[in-house]
């Protein structure tokens, strides 16, 4: 009995831990009326757009996966705003020959504020470690970029793969760092369209999705006792 006492302690702790790796929230128009994903006949899987606006008057289009027991699905909430909290997920489709990395937003809770005037919203926390050798580079207008693909844990001893897009300062210290580094970022969810090249000549504008970082930090120690996310708060 005690035996299975540590081994529930452990796996609550982990779950804890990875929860508390991949923080979203949200808060934007819906712009889709909801599609069934799949289900199991007790609890069915849907999705959506929420379309968030930036500063610059851009809106970014961020995908939406939820449950029928999050809010009724019947109803309509197209153009109401909802506010969103959960992770960043990716998978990979395979379409053909090709690999895609799909990403969107588990929802965990969904709610529509009852004031009108709310402001958007957009924030994510990624705790993370950097699995690819970082790219940088400069744009036409000399701004420094660098481009991070981060792996972070989920449950059952998977990871969710995140595309990152750091800036300036950022794109410095990331090009600083090596594969397996252990990071803490802070930022926003962005989309952006793109056009791809097809056969025969032929094109095709498609989305991509990453997480544009507004700071970074290298926290490789932890120090004991201390949970990521809050250490990265607190640094902030």
């Amino acid at each position: 009995m005690e035996r299975r006492s540590n081994y529930i302690e452990r796996k609550t702790d982990y779950i804890e831990r990875t929860a508390q790796s991949n923080l979203v929230s949200v808060r934007g128009k819906i712009g889709k009326p909801p599609v069934r994903q799949y289900g199991n006949g007790k609890v069915n899987y849907y999705s959506t757009v929420v379309e968030v606006k930036r500063g610059n008057d851009h809106v970014d289009k961020i995908p939406v996966l939820f449950s029928d027991r999050t809010i009724d699905v019947a109803a309509c909430y197209i153009g109401k705003i909802v506010e969103i909290r959960g992770q960043f997920h990716s998978y990979n489709q395979r379409t053909g020959s090709e690999h895609h990395l799909r990403l969107y937003v588990q929802a965990r809770t969904m709610f529509f504020p009852v004031e009108r005037k709310t402001l958007p919203r957009n924030q994510i926390l990624l705790d993370g470690y950097i699995c690819r050798p970082p790219q940088y580079r400069k744009t036409p207008l000399n701004k420094e970029i660098t481009d991070l693909l981060l792996a972070v844990n989920r449950f059952h001893a998977e990871a969710d793969y995140i595309p990152c897009i750091c800036w300036q300062k950022e794109a410095r210290l990331a090009y600083s760092l090596e594969v397996g580094s252990h990071i803490l970022i802070r930022g926003r969810i962005q989309s952006r369209e793109y056009t791809k090249k097809l056969e025969n000549e032929a094109t095709e504008t498609r989305t991509a999705y990453e997480v544009s970082v507004m700071n970074l930090k290298s926290i490789e120690p932890v120090p004991e006792n201390e949970n990521g996310i809050a250490f990265l708060k607190k640094l902030m």
